[in-house]
């Protein structure tokens, strides 16, 4: 008799232990999930942010660019047929992600400008933003 207690004993604590470390899983991986509330608020903060990407300078009716990537779409789709051309670029400007501060985001914008044959032409402070004017190229 005193062996059947010990093994049910056993057995019990074998299967307490399972619920236990069971129960400390589940709820330990819910704790650090994400909720699907959650990943609304995330994907909408994301949409906000690609959307917050390129600013709107009502006075001067221009796109002011936030984002390395934004403004490399902007100058993929420009066709400046021998025009100057500008670009408001925000103080605040992101390259891979991150503050631009050493702007090597700015070097690697100002050569895909080179490759279309145009030049920087300097730039004016224009508060929040710098106005880069671009010409064509001298032969």
């Amino acid at each position: 008799m005193k062996k059947t207690i010990e093994k049910m004993t056993a057995k019990t604590s074998s299967i307490f232990m399972r619920v236990a470390m069971t129960a400390v899983l589940v709820f330990g991986m819910a704790a650090c999930g994400k909720s699907k509330e959650k990943i609304k608020k995330e994907e909408q903060e994301k949409r906000t942010e690609e959307q917050s990407e390129i600013i709107m300078d009502s006075e001067a009716g221009l796109n002011v660019f936030k984002d390395f990537e934004a403004v490399v779409k902007h100058i993929d789709s420009l066709k400046p047929e021998n025009q100057p051309f500008e670009i408001a670029i925000s103080n605040d400007f992101t390259f891979n992600g991150e503050a631009d501060t050493n702007g090597a985001g700015m070097g690697v914008l100002i050569a895909k400008i080179a490759a279309i044959d145009y030049k920087s032409h300097g730039f004016k402070q224009k508060g929040e933003y710098k106005l880069y004017l671009f010409k064509m190229k001298e032969e």
